[in-house]
């Protein structure tokens, strides 16, 4: 039944799948070659694991995580096969490191995204995944280390409210996750006291039985992350992160580095118009 609603919902594609997985395990062992850890999150991995099938879940792009250490040297790596990202300079390269998870890669010959964390969200403070323990799964004869069930779980209820929930998949996803494995709740229960994950664990759980609508919210509605955190510390990270310039504020108003603590005080107009025409445009962020 869930493969039948991804079919409809046009998630079968199993030519891209297969190009996302070679490439996936290329990337990964260019990667262990320089001696960089890396893990797979959601992508054909997650297809593979909760579905079966690699066609059976469309993904947009490849998402490997790495330590910070790593950045600008699995940066080089990329570029050097071919990738491509945004320009920064080097102040702005310096703020979005410190403030933002990920580089968003493009390859043009492959037509291929792949997105490079060195942290799994940039508003929610969370388990590193290298802390953590971890299943491997071999493809094309490569290990690639992915997480557990439990804190996929997690993963995915946090990712959904970061997202708004945008993707019926991401509910297909939980609920297909929650039917296949016997889950360690306490595990789960303590990770999501400890990080702070309760609410977004809750909202998850409900999306999946359908107590809520599909189209939640907006990630822009600051008051709805409020409401998701419990401890005032991270309440604080959520009013503080509307101050913090993003990648999409640097492209939308190019400022000279020496000029660039202008976005701080700028970056919350900036943010304002471009969620209000998203808004109006329906898009997921």
């Amino acid at each position: 039944m869930l493969l039948a609603a991804a079919a409809i919902l046009g998630y079968f594609n199993p030519k891209q799948a297969l190009g996302q997985c070679a490439e996936l395990v290329s990337i990964v062992s260019l990667l262990a070659h320089a001696k960089i850890e890396s893990v797979a999150i959601k992508g054909p991995l997650l297809a593979l694991e909760l579905y079966g099938d690699l066609g059976a879940r469309k993904s947009k792009d490849i998402d490997l995580v790495i330590k910070p250490k790593n950045i600008f040297e699995a940066d080089h790596i990329l570029q050097q096969q071919g990738y491509q990202r945004s320009f920064l300079t080097p102040r702005q390269l310096q703020a979005h490191i410190h403030w933002s998870k990920d580089f968003v890669y493009w390859h043009p010959k492959k037509q291929i995204c792949l997105e490079l964390h060195w942290r799994l969200f940039q508003d929610w403070e969370c388990f590193s995944v290298f802390d953590i323990s971890l299943q491997t799964t071999e493809l094309l004869g490569v290990q690639i280390k992915h997480l557990s069930p439990e804190y996929n779980l997690l993963y995915l209820c946090t990712h959904g409210c970061e997202s708004g929930w945008s993707r019926p998949q991401w509910a297909l996803d939980i609920q297909k996750l929650l039917a296949k494995y016997e889950l360690d709740w306490n595990l789960i229960r303590k990770e999501a006291d400890q990080w702070d994950l309760a609410g977004t664990l809750r909202e998850g759980l409900q999306i999946k039985t359908g107590r809520t609508g599909s189209y939640v919210w907006r990630w822009s509605d600051w008051w709805h992350k409020l409401a998701l955190r419990k401890k005032f510390k991270n309440k604080a990270k959520v009013l503080f992160s509307l101050f913090v310039p993003r990648l999409q504020d640097f492209q939308a108003l190019a400022l000279p580095d020496g000029l660039f603590f202008l976005y701080y005080a700028l970056r919350p107009f900036i943010a304002f118009k471009r969620n209000k025409l998203r808004h109006q445009q329906h898009l997921p962020d």
